[in-house]
């Protein structure tokens, strides 16, 4: 069974049920532009509250060095998500485990991925629309990263929910499927029995 993320988490009651379900990881982002935005603060007061098994996903964009650890040292994160323009060199400087994030377009040059190789811990694979940080709700054409060859394992992202989880798993044996948008009332807002029906599909 793929593993399940969670993004945009910014309730603790949504949180604690999240966790109960069984969904592995929970995202909580950190790009102020975003509506999913959410301090460090009040994110560290719901991982605080979390069991050690769920794990605490950290979403950045474009942000500078000392940002990033300015949070790191507020909010106890167990891994950093980069969803920006972020270089190998850059990614390196972080002893925590690391996603990097590719936006994915009609045609994706695979060989982006490949300097990131031996610098990250996963990919995360996700629908490229406009200059939006994820959570548009839009797939794109899961052909274009079935024929990739890395040792990195690798999320899935981009318009999944309860229609297209199934397939989305079994067309391109993800490691994990990243849920946001599809689950949700309003960004921020999860709709927990659709999430659930997410997870009973998995199972």
């Amino acid at each position: 069974m793929s593993k399940v993320k969670v993004c945009g988490v910014t309730d603790l009651g949504e949180a604690l049920l999240m966790e109960s379900m069984g969904v592995d990881y929970l995202g909580f982002n950190f790009v102020k532009k975003s509506p999913r935005y959410i301090s460090p603060e009040s994110a560290a007061e719901i991982i605080q509250e979390l069991g050690t098994e769920i794990r605490a996903v950290g979403v950045f964009q474009n942000q500078e060095f000392g940002e990033v650890t300015d949070i790191l040292k507020i909010c106890p994160i167990d891994l950093l998500q980069f969803h920006g323009n972020e270089s190998p060199e850059f990614i390196n400087k972080f002893t925590l485990p690391k996603i990097k994030v590719f936006s994915i377009e009609r045609e994706f040059n695979t060989d982006l991925i490949l300097p990131f190789e031996d610098q990250v811990d996963f990919f995360l694979f996700d629908s490229k629309v406009g200059n939006d940080l994820g959570g548009t709700g839009q797939t794109f054409d899961w052909l274009q990263i079935t024929n990739i060859v890395t040792k990195v394992p690798f999320f899935l992202a981009g318009g999944i929910g309860i229609d297209n989880i199934q397939d989305a798993v079994k067309k391109t044996l993800a490691f994990a499927v990243d849920l946001n948008s599809k689950v949700e009332f309003s960004p921020g807002k999860k709709d927990l029995d659709l999430l659930q029906n997410c997870m009973n599909k998995l199972s």
